[in-house]
Formats: C-alpha cells, sequence, structure tokens
C-alpha cells in the first residue's frame, strides 16, 4: 500500500486511514519484526494522516507524546499564547480513527528498537519529513537513501 497521506475522497470517511490501520493490523498478526517504509516520492500530504502512521509506529509507553507542533502567523499564534491555548498547537499521538459510523481502534506495529526503516529522498517532503523527524524523538530509525527536500513543515 503506497502511503500518500491522503484521508479519503473529501467525503469525511477517513477511508485511507483505515485502509491503512487494517493493513498495520495484518502486519502485527503476521509477526512483523521489522518495518521498512517507502517515502522517496512521497511529497507530503494530510498531517493528520503522518500523525495517524506516527501513531501505529511511536513506542506504545509513548503514546502521550506528541509528533510535532504547529506554529501560525505571528498574530494567530499571539492570540493562542494569549489564550493559552498554544497546546492545542501540538500534534498528540491517537488511539482511535474515527469514521462515518464506527470509530476504529489504531494498531500499533512499533517492532521495537532499532527496526524502523525509512527509505528516502530528494522527493520525500513536508509531512513525509515530519513523520520521519518526528518519530526520531521517540525511536531510533534508520533512513536510506539520498537527502530529503528539507522542507520539514506543512504547507
Amino acid at each position: 500500500m503506497y502511503n500518500r497521506f491522503v484521508s479519503d475522497r473529501e467525503n469525511g470517511t477517513n477511508e485511507y486511514d483505515i485502509a491503512l490501520n487494517h493493513k498495520m493490523a495484518s502486519l502485527k498478526a503476521k509477526g512483523a519484526e521489522s518495518l521498512i517504509i517507502d517515502l522517496r516520492y512521497n511529497r507530503g500530504g494530510y498531517i493528520s494522516c503522518a500523525l495517524r502512521l506516527a501513531s501505529a509506529l511511536v513506542p506504545v509507553n509513548k503514546m502521550d507524546g506528541y509528533l510535532g507542533s504547529m506554529r501560525f502567523n505571528a498574530s494567530y499564534q499571539a492570540a493562542l499564547d494569549a489564550q493559552n491555548t498554544s497546546d492545542a498547537s501540538k500534534n498528540y499521538f491517537v488511539r482511535e480513527i474515527p469514521g462515518l459510523t464506527t470509530t476504529y481502534t489504531l494498531q500499533n506495529v512499533n517492532p521495537g528498537p532499532g527496526k524502523l526503516y525509512f527509505l528516502v529522498g530528494p522527493n520525500t517532503a513536508s509531512a513525509s519529513e515530519i513523520l520521519i523527524f518526528g518519530l526520531k524523538a521517540y525511536e531510533p530509525i534508520t533512513m536510506i537513501g539520498t537527502r530529503t527536500r528539507g522542507k520539514f513543515m506543512g504547507s
């Protein structure tokens, strides 16, 4: 399943995230001992999708953490800071994926320290980089390939 960080066909179903979750459950059931995730041609997409994939990969004992935080333009960020709601800008790991009629429990497939590999290249950008570098704070990962785009942010 190619990871392209889209959630649905703009119909609110989160069908892509749900399909990814089913694929993760299948890997878990088969006893995957390491994971290789190919992001060489992934230029990004929805951060919410990257967050759900990260939530499936982060160590279970780190689920209370967050993938990253967002910074906004100066006036909006100042308003958040003034309301003491800057914590709302953090992308906390999630445990569930909402569907139209049911909520799915996110399948965590973290294979253990040093067993996550990401294939990367110059077309690896944005949400893909956020996924990789956000996970590095919680888990040793190995990147294989060439330098990523270097965007490190959503736009």
